[in-house]
């Protein structure tokens, strides 16, 4: 009998639960970004000449006129498949934050990047799905890296 209440229990509460921000709905959000040098150099890689080490790019969102440190890492290259062909592989280290999304739709709208030393610049997107869309840092679009459906977009920063 107790197994069985336990069971209808847990069935209740993880069918019941329908916000995206619910702790019972563990919806991770993506945001990654690739940064790169104007010949196309990766610049989180670890041997990189002029790169970045990891937290040197800093993420922020602005809370009472504080900004607010997000979560952030840095992600290796990886491989992927698409349907007809195994083994692609994205080759850039990307900054990636499971958590920017979540301050997005928690109606948080002031974001920021912070590279190096450097003051921190704008950073604006919009969520669709579970991707972030249309990024822009300092009010400019960012190129979109698509690696195949499935898989979340990348957007390239490209640093002069």
């Amino acid at each position: 009998m107790k197994k069985f209440l336990f069971l209808f229990i847990a069935l209740s509460i993880g069918l019941s639960c329908k916000k995206p921000l619910c702790g019972c709905s563990p919806i991770e959000y993506h945001f990654a970004l690739s940064i790169r040098n104007a010949s196309g150099n990766d610049l989180l890689a670890p041997d990189a000449t002029g790169g970045y080490k990891a937290g040197q790019i800093t993420l922020y969102y602005k809370e009472g006129g504080n900004l607010k440190l997000v979560n952030s890492y840095v992600q290796t290259p990886f491989t992927y498949a698409t349907e007809t062909t195994k083994n692609l592989k994205f080759e850039y280290y990307q900054l990636q934050s499971p958590n920017l999304g979540q301050f997005r739709l928690a109606g948080n709208t002031e974001f920021y990047i912070r590279f190096g030393d450097a003051e921190p610049l704008s950073l604006s997107f919009d969520i669709e799905g579970t991707n972030a869309a249309n990024v822009k840092i300092d009010n400019k679009p960012l190129n979109v890296a698509l690696i195949a459906p499935g898989y979340p977009s990348v957007w390239t920063v490209t640093i002069p």
